[in-house]
């Protein structure tokens, strides 16, 4: 690349050196003006060469990548307003402190269901005593589900599904414990992930249906299509077959951005598309691409800056898919429709991306400010999807705990522990904090 801008350098100023060299035969008076004039010409061309030159290196380093035209910034982080939770009425945003439990879950603001040891128990925080309790072996609630007013969680046994009201054990659906697992809650099906084996259950009577070894472990969340259930690990994207759990098709692909406690129903099934993103890591660039969800063919595909230290997975709203770009410290988020045409961008520089989701017309993140690795001061910006205008920008305070950003009946929730202040922030920006966590 050097040798080429030095031969067109000096291509284009040979002309010039010419006339200078004429005009320095001429009179002295008459020389002043037209060497300033030959010197302007030559500035100026160089400028030219300059400014070519750069865009033939980044063409040249992006070759191969399908860049779409980038949509206009429409906000910013840091210009945006901060407030507090203190700048809210309590039917919009409120903070709930409980000093001795983990507040994983909160039924309005009066109650909470929690675990603790070898117990699950439903707690008034008003009056300060239980509801109820529950032994059933040993509790983890951070998969925790509550649908039609019961609550499903696993414990050493497997999953159990616990009526709300009275605290008793409705449905289990048993599993051998060897690592860790995960439930993947679905209108039919419950499927739990164990150490590269899925089983899937009957979500309403708790039957068994079928266990099968899977070709490799799960590296995001599982989803449901019309064509079966799809997941990926860092290779190969895979869609199982309902019935019996065996591989349909499976799709190799580079390096992909995969996160196993996915908050964001990652791979993107929209109709009859599957939209997965595969990082380049020598490149630093992130390829969004567009599969039939029948054959994995491809069908689309648009490509964006990035950066090792901050992959983000993309994330589906209603009507098109959010982007991360560049994502340190510094970068953009890009929101496409599904045709991968960008509506949007929001610069976010000097805040640190960490978990974000979509509900109802609004995109939920949570960035706490300054640079990798950023541990505390941490923000929740509500974003109108549509327009990508920054609707709310809440400062939160330290103890991100967990990751833990969920949402339920409309409300969001944002677990927090920090400086021995275990506390869960609530927002709902249709003004009723007050509703009960399931109805």
């Amino acid at each position: 690349m050097v040798h080429k801008k030095t031969m067109v350098n000096m291509s284009l100023a040979t002309p010039f050196l010419l006339i200078l060299f004429l005009f320095a035969c001429s009179s002295e008076e008459s020389t002043s003006e037209p060497l300033e004039t030959a010197q302007a010409e030559i500035e100026k061309n160089e400028e030219v060469v300059e400014e070519t030159t750069e865009e033939v290196i980044e063409e040249e380093e992006n070759e191969g990548y399908p860049f779409p035209p980038k949509a206009e910034i429409v906000s910013s982080f840091s210009e945006a307003e901060i407030k507090t939770s203190d700048d809210y009425d309590n039917l919009v945003a409120q903070t709930l402190r409980q000093d001795n439990m983990t507040p994983r879950i909160f039924l309005g603001d009066e109650e909470v269901v929690a675990a603790e040891s070898f117990f699950i128990y439903r707690y008034d925080l008003s009056n300060q005593e239980e509801i109820w309790r529950m032994q059933d072996g040993i509790h983890d609630l951070a998969e925790a589900q509550i649908i039609d007013g019961t609550l499903y969680s696993y414990n050493t046994k497997g999953v159990i599904a616990t009526d709300l009201d009275s605290g008793k054990v409705v449905r289990d659906y048993p599993f051998e414990l060897g690592h860790e697992p995960r439930p993947h809650y679905f209108d039919d099906y419950l499927l739990l992930y164990n150490h590269e084996e899925l089983t899937a259950f009957d979500f309403h009577t708790g039957e068994e249906l079928w266990t099968n070894s899977l070709p490799s472990a799960i590296d995001t969340a599982i989803i449901e299509s019309d064509q079966g259930f799809i997941y990926e690990n860092d290779l190969i994207l895979y869609i199982l077959d309902k019935d019996t759990g065996e591989v349909l098709f499976e799709h190799d692909r580079p390096y992909t951005l995969s996160d196993s406690k996915s908050l964001n129903h990652y791979p993107i099934v929209h109709e009859d598309s599957i939209f997965v993103a595969d990082y380049a890591l020598v490149d630093r660039v992130t390829i969004l691409k567009e599969l039939d969800a029948k054959t994995g063919e491809l069908r689309n595909e648009a490509s964006f800056d990035a950066s090792h230290s901050g992959m983000r997975e993309p994330m589906k709203t209603d009507t098109g898919i959010l982007m991360p770009t560049d994502i340190e410290q510094s970068g953009e988020l890009a929101f496409l429709n599904f045709d991968l045409e960008e509506q949007w961008r929001i610069d976010h520089d000097g805040f640190v991306l960490e978990r974000y989701l979509y509900l109802d017309g609004k995109i939920y993140l949570v960035a706490a400010k300054g640079e990798i690795p950023a541990v505390g001061d941490y923000h929740l910006f509500v974003i109108d999807s549509e327009s990508g205008e920054i609707e709310e920008a809440i400062e939160l305070g330290n103890g991100f705990k967990n990751k833990q950003l969920y949402t339920n009946n409309g409300k969001v929730y944002v677990y927090l522990n920090g400086d021995a202040d275990t506390r869960t922030f609530i927002y709902d920006h249709e003004g009723n904090t007050y509703r009960p966590f399931a109805e």
